[in-house]
């Protein structure tokens, strides 16, 4: 998938009105216009998908479709906003497990996007569309829809505002769908029979309102810090939960209710904030899960200790918004600071689209999770891409996204696996694409 961005900006929080002389002021606007071509051919794509999403809530709240030029323009409130982009027989910007393209809409402005994506191989594939309503038949808009295949495929989608959705490029065969709304429990739908170039319709209605609570407290490890999210991710695709992300009060403490039945990974300080899960433990052992059922649906106590994040300089942070270009044996950088100054030595690791490790990162549990490359401590660390030849792609494929992930860690002989984890970059940090062949 190779995806071209113009003058993007990273969601922050939305803007709001201030109030004047005792009344209330309308929201300044700005326009966002977006166009979306074929990668390779760079023709107009029409009748595509382009779901819009609050940046500050992660609520869907407009769809958009494209004309015959391949272009929608629409006015919205000064803010940030997040887009999903799909249309049948083509990959879906972005892909699976990247979070959606940030915009910053400026006032009085126009915010011009242009989304390049790829047509996908020949393949029997379908479509299956419908509405989710909650169980006052009533739409649930935002809804977030996921889709088992036969074959193993999973892919996800959000619902409408009206709860309208379309999955495209679902595998022929039967389709199990899922569906999750912080407030309503869903139970499974299917099996949806899927036939090539077809649509399939399917609307699935909540089946009663959820009350699962989940509740706990966050600690700071050398490092100050106050307010942190807690965020609720589908296992498999790693989309975000939507109507559950809440954050801890002043004394640390959250408590999450309305949860829908089902497993969920469970992650405190998502966002780009300075903070990051204690890698000691999220990484040996795997972001914690949660279990919400009608047996059990209380969970308390289900604590996080976080701490000051790496911030990567090479590729930037995106906190502006913007996705870097990298060449294909990009040079990395980060910065020192004062919560890993104690490090020995860093842990370099590269992952694809689908957050398979092309480059370091560590060795399995049975080999105690040995750091596979390694940069030692400096006051500008870097690290050259496959500078030691063990990387599974010798150069980056151009037109594809990445990740880097660092990790400080300092020489523990009490460990079994003989150190400790202090400090990583940011879980939404370090994405970067390399830059096409022209």
């Amino acid at each position: 998938m190779s995806l071209r961005l113009i003058g993007l900006t990273l969601a922050g929080l939305v803007v709001l009105a201030a109030c004047s002389g005792g009344s209330d002021q309308a929201p300044s606007t700005g326009t966002l216009e977006l166009t979306v071509v074929d990668g390779d051919a760079t023709v107009a794509l029409s009748n595509v998908r382009v779901i819009v999403i609050d940046g500050a809530t992660g609520e869907s709240i407009d769809l958009l479709t494209t004309d015959g030029n391949g272009r929608v323009s629409k006015s919205y409130d000064t803010g940030a906003l997040q887009l999903r982009v799909s249309v049948q027989n083509y990959a879906p910007s972005p892909p699976p497990g990247i979070p959606p393209l940030p915009v910053q809409i400026v006032a009085n402005q126009t915010t011009s996007v242009t989304v390049s994506i790829d047509a996908l191989p020949v393949a029997e594939r379908g479509m299956i569309s419908g509405q989710v309503t909650d169980s006052q038949a009533q739409p649930a808009g935002g809804a977030l829809v996921v889709a088992t295949a036969g074959d193993g495929a999973v892919l996800s989608t959000t619902a409408h505002t009206d709860g309208g959705y379309v999955l495209h490029n679902v595998p022929i065969g039967s389709t199990m769908l899922n569906v999750f709304l912080g407030g309503y429990n869903f139970d499974p739908a299917g099996p949806v029979t899927v036939t090539t170039d077809a649509n399939t319709d399917q609307n699935i209605m909540a089946v009663g309102t959820a009350s699962g609570e989940i509740s706990g407290h966050v600690s700071f490890t050398s490092i100050s810090g106050d307010i942190i999210d807690i965020t609720l991710l589908h296992p498999i695709t790693r989309d975000t939960l939507p109507n559950l992300r809440v954050l801890t009060d002043g004394g640390g403490n959250y408590l999450m209710r309305d949860v829908p039945n089902g497993t969920f990974e469970i992650i405190a300080s998502m966002e780009n904030d300075g903070f990051v899960l204690d890698p000691d433990t999220s990484v040996t052992q795997g972001i914690p899960t949660v279990l919400i059922s009608e047996i059990a649906p209380v969970i308390a106590n289900e604590d996080f200790k976080v701490t000051g994040s790496i911030e990567l300089t090479n590729p930037g942070s995106t906190t502006d918004g913007s996705i870097p270009e990298l060449g294909d044996l990009p040079a990395f950088t980060w910065a020192k600071a004062s919560s890993y100054a104690s490090a020995n030595y860093y842990v370099v690791e590269v992952v694809d689209e689908s957050s398979d490790t092309v480059w370091g990162g560590f060795d399995s549990p049975a080999n105690n999770f040995t750091p596979l490359v390694t940069v030692p401590q400096d006051n500008n660390p870097s690290a050259n891409y496959n500078f030691d030849g063990t990387a599974t792609l010798a150069s980056l494929e151009p037109g594809r996204y990445y990740q880097l992930r660092v990790y400080a860690a300092v020489v523990d002989t009490s460990e079994p696996k003989g150190y400790r984890l202090l400090s990583a970059s940011e879980t939404l940090d370090g994405i970067f694409r390399v830059t096409p062949i022209q």
